[in-house]
């Protein structure tokens, strides 16, 4: 059971973790975004293919490409060829006998190639990253901690020789504390230099949150944003653990709501109406902080919340983001706004050790494969269960996932 406290706006937003099935609104919302990403990749493909999005629609309709000839016909490929065809066509592009090697190196050992420097001034752009759940403390490379990011934001902003800011963000947000308190940042940087959010797959939410207060947001036609909306999540685990395992539990306490966050028990009426009161007070802060981010009046930010997700094609026509682009797009606009001819890139926070995180990789890895082993296609559906028993009081974070396959 999962005790929901959340605004009236907010409420077909949360509702896919009580329902069984998708809300008519979540429905319509999901089915728009969806629809927003398969405008945009039918006409990225039919540019690249010398095409036409009305064919590629109706060939993916009527599931018509079953075979290699039919890719062909509809000039999603260009041919089919053996390796050694292939490689013959290579050498002959290179211009190199028939038996020479070609000169190759793998993608793996490509990618341990240092990295060239764009510039060698001595002046700065500061690319800062902020993945995964927003969450109190240091975080890693996986998860957006307050303590790590916000650090990293500060010490960029502090750096005379640092010119410019790019905060990448791909996240569906997470603790409002911890979102308020790298926004806060964020906000102070702007006021210094140029900061521009760039973002990836989705900064929804919190990932929003954060964002806001930058100079500029960038992002894809396809990012998943908004979700400006809150909502607290409490499990209570006595059905769970009495009924089905046994458990039960007593307490002594000082004051009659002392227990008030255990998890063993339902919330009573008082203190979902103070949860309430609170998620209400987070979400008109939300607002404020939008409006004020992107020189919006709190009304017209409200009419498009409501913990509503949106594409980057819609944000940009309402204001959420300033422009497309990917993370070369948004550095080149730092480079411009902060009017530099010579500049260097710095990556924030500090990447670990390569080796130690090769180690930790190779770890994860590891376990994530023995999971795979024993799960099957179910191990998709672990990490959103993980998450949501880590939830605990307010959240500004989407309370779904989408798959695109």
């Amino acid at each position: 059971e999962a005790q929901v406290i959340k605004h009236g706006d907010y409420k077909s937003a949360v509702e896919p973790y009580l329902r069984k099935s998708m809300s008519k609104e979540n429905e319509e919302q999901t089915q728009n975004y969806l629809d927003d990403v398969w405008d945009h990749m039918l006409a990225n493909i039919a540019q690249s293919r010398d095409t036409d999005t009305e064919s590629l629609n109706k060939a993916a309709e009527g599931l018509i490409i079953q075979s290699l000839d039919k890719a062909i016909d509809h000039k999603l490929i260009d041919g089919l060829k053996y390796r050694d065809e292939i490689l013959s066509e290579i050498k002959e592009l290179l211009g190199i006998g028939s038996k020479d090697d070609i000169n190759s190196v793998s993608l793996s050992k490509y990618s341990l190639l240092p990295k060239p420097s764009l510039n060698s001034g001595r002046d700065k752009i500061a690319v800062i990253y902020g993945t995964g759940t927003i969450m109190a403390g240091s975080g890693d490379d996986q998860t957006m901690g307050s303590a790590r990011v916000s650090r990293a934001i500060r010490k960029a902003r502090l750096d005379k020789r640092v010119k410019a800011i790019v905060f990448r963000v791909n996240s569906g947000g997470g603790d409002v504390v911890a979102s308020e308190v790298i926004r806060r940042e964020i906000e102070l940087a702007a006021q210094a230099k140029p900061v521009i959010a760039s973002f990836g797959d989705y900064a929804a939410s919190g990932g929003y949150w954060v964002s806001c207060g930058a100079t500029e947001i960038m992002a894809s036609p396809v990012t998943l944003t908004g979700s400006i909306g809150v909502y607290a999540i409490f499990p209570n685990l006595n059905g769970l653990l009495n009924d089905k395992i046994g458990l039960s539990f007593d307490e002594v306490k000082t004051n009659k709501y002392a227990d008030f966050y255990t998890g063993t028990r339902s919330l009573s009426a008082y203190e979902k109406n103070l949860l309430t009161n609170n998620v209400e007070k987070t979400y008109d802060t939300f607002l404020e902080l939008v409006a004020n981010g992107r020189d919006m009046k709190k009304t017209d930010v409200n009419a498009i919340a409501g913990g509503r997700i949106w594409s980057g094609i819609d944000a940009k026509s309402l204001g959420l983001i300033d422009s497309y682009g990917g993370l070369t797009a948004a550095i080149n606009r730092a480079i411009d706004l902060a009017d530099l001819d010579t500049y260097r890139i710095i990556e924030l926070p500090e990447q670990k050790d390569p080796i130690e995180q090769f180690i930790e990789d190779w770890t994860n890895a590891k376990a994530n494969s023995r999971i795979k082993e024993e799960l099957g296609p179910l191990t998709r559906y672990i990490q959103p269960l993980k998450s949501l028993t880590e939830m605990k009081g307010v959240q500004v974070r989407l309370p779904f996932e989408i798959t695109i396959e």
